[in-house]
């Protein structure tokens, strides 16, 4: 009994010979993008004019488009963040003067 797999014809990440697969390589322009996100969502570094597949499946394609939206939505959140910080620390800061001009001209009026 002959057991055959066509090797190039499997997702680069999950190995399921899916007929839904996309060659990452015939993306044009963002090709080098994909390239460089599968790298570093899955730590998979697919090149060109190599053996090996440069195929994913939709299923592991969609991951890396869940993870692009929510690393844009952390983005945001993270300037969101950032600016309720500085603000809340300037009124903090603002209040600790008055607090603070305050008790002086308590003190020196008793």
């Amino acid at each position: 009994m002959a057991f055959r797999v066509e090797f190039r014809n499997l997702c680069r990440i999950c190995l399921t010979e899916d007929i839904d697969l996309v060659d990452i390589l015939t993306f044009g322009e963002s090709t080098e993008k994909w390239i460089e996100e599968i790298n570093t969502y899955y730590n998979v570094q697919i090149r060109f004019n190599e053996v090996k597949s440069t195929k994913l499946c939709l299923i592991c394609l969609g991951k890396i488009k869940t993870w692009r939206k929510d690393k844009i939505k952390a983005i945001k959140s993270q300037v969101v963040i950032d600016f309720l910080d500085t603000k809340v620390y300037r009124i903090f800061f603002y209040i600790l003067c008055l607090y603070k001009l305050i008790k002086n001209e308590v003190g020196t009026t008793s």
